[in-house]
């Protein structure tokens, strides 16, 4: 998030907005099941997209990367924006994380977060 451009270590600008740029609109139904539905009776999501490793979410006023996972009852997210250079990582042990996530992070960030509503659809 530093752009320092004289350390080795890291991507190259241009990398890097390519990366956390939106690749691939996800579906809008979320992860509830519709992936097998034919593509073409899926309607693809304006605010939610999957960049090059990375998810992407696009709100009147941020653009921001983030990623997640779960394993049972363990779920974790992680978040960030590089113009504002913030970034937060939250993880739980309940099946109820995803409503703590949704509670919080606008609180913390002041903002929607399209992201944490289309991951609810699998919780």
């Amino acid at each position: 998030m530093q752009e320092e451009k004289t350390k080795s270590e890291q991507l190259a600008i241009k990398t890097l907005e390519k990366m956390l740029g939106p690749a691939v609109p996800v579906n809008d139904a979320g992860l509830n099941g519709k992936h097998a539905v034919p593509k073409e009776k899926i309607t693809k999501s304006k605010t939610v997209f999957w960049g090059l490793g990375w998810g992407i979410e696009k709100t009147k006023e941020r653009k921001n990367f983030w990623h997640w996972g779960a394993n049972y009852v363990f779920h974790a997210y992680v978040i960030g924006n590089r113009k504002e250079k913030w970034g937060m990582v939250m993880m739980g042990n309940s099946y109820n994380t995803a409503n703590l996530w949704k509670y919080f992070l606008p609180q913390i960030t002041e903002t929607e977060h399209p992201s944490i509503d289309w991951l609810r659809t699998f919780f």
